[in-house]
């Protein structure tokens, strides 16, 4: 997807990490996930997969009101924010961008992104949904028609949110220079690249030639429960990631990314970005069913 070649929005106008850097990410989060969770949930991976990429097609120009509506949820101009505290309220947050006076340089508000926003919101329908298998599946025989409700909602769910993780751990949906540096937001004193299609060279072509499974698998921490505010969470993948921008610009200027002649250090470094999105999601996946069985138990007493 395009957009007007003078502006440079953060927004996205790109296939996102492309079905196989998605999928990767997916895939290796599901296979490393803690005994504990429930097993139509690990067995249930090929349909989180299969989600993967499914917001993206939410951005068709033609399906105006869902692009309209969803197209803020890929990405957040991290350098805009830095150092704010973030309101709960994903429209409080737009307010605060445009009365403070955050904005993207000649774009409007909205253009800032909600990303984090986004991974809260679905980790917490997530919980919600574990919570309403606890109650009203998990007692049910396994071909029970409400059963099998309760596991689809959770599956899709857990897939939708795979794709923003996704998304919030590489660099480029994190920072203003979205796709070559954006000399209007901050200066250029190292020549990095400023011409478009970055974006889709790094995460589509790059990843499509040289991802691989297990060179994202080897990477990944023990799971861990993660504690405190969902989007602290989200803000924090964001953080991180943000914090990669310039590596990959530096790559990017000595060609280490080129999908013909691809690099020791281009590849290991987009396997290290896929890894700490699949890493992410598992964690988030695994506090989601933890943190289910209170919710369960509050809704028992509802």
């Amino acid at each position: 997807m395009n957009i007007n070649a003078k502006t440079h929005s953060p927004g996205p106008i790109q296939p996102d990490w492309g079905h196989k850097g998605h999928g990767l990410v997916h895939e290796v989060a599901a296979e490393n996930l803690p005994g504990e969770v429930p097993d139509f949930f690990v067995s249930g991976k090929e349909r989180m997969v299969g989600l993967a990429s499914q917001p993206d097609l939410w951005k068709e120009r033609s399906l105006n009101y869902l692009r309209g509506a969803t197209s803020l949820d890929h990405f957040m101009a991290y350098e805009q924010v830095e150092g704010k505290k973030l309101p709960q309220d994903r429209f409080d947050f737009l307010a605060m961008v445009a009365e403070q006076g955050l904005e993207v340089p000649g774009l409007p508000a909205k253009y800032v992104g909600l990303l984090p926003y986004k991974v809260a919101e679905l980790y917490q329908n997530l919980t919600l949904d574990f919570a309403l298998w606890r109650n009203e599946g998990s007692s049910l025989a396994a071909d029970d028609p409400k059963r099998k409700a309760l596991e689809e909602n959770a599956l899709v769910t857990a897939g939708l949110l795979g794709h923003y993780v996704g998304d919030a751990a590489q660099p480029l949906h994190t920072t203003v220079h979205h796709d070559g540096w954006n000399v209007a937001a901050e200066p250029n004193p190292n020549g990095y690249r400023t011409r478009r299609g970055l974006h889709r060279e790094f995460e589509t072509h790059f990843a499509n030639v040289v991802a691989d499974e297990e060179e994202v698998s080897k990477r990944l921490h023990p799971p861990k429960l993660l504690h405190g505010d969902p989007l602290d969470w989200g803000m924090g993948i964001v953080a991180e990631s943000n914090s990669q921008v310039e590596r990959l610009y530096e790559l990017e200027k000595e060609g280490r990314f080129r999908r013909w002649f691809p690099s020791e250090e281009g590849v290991s470094f987009l396997h290290d970005r896929m890894a700490v999105g699949a890493e992410n999601l598992r964690d988030l996946w695994y506090t989601a069913w933890h943190d289910s069985e209170e919710l369960a138990r509050r809704l028992r007493k509802a």
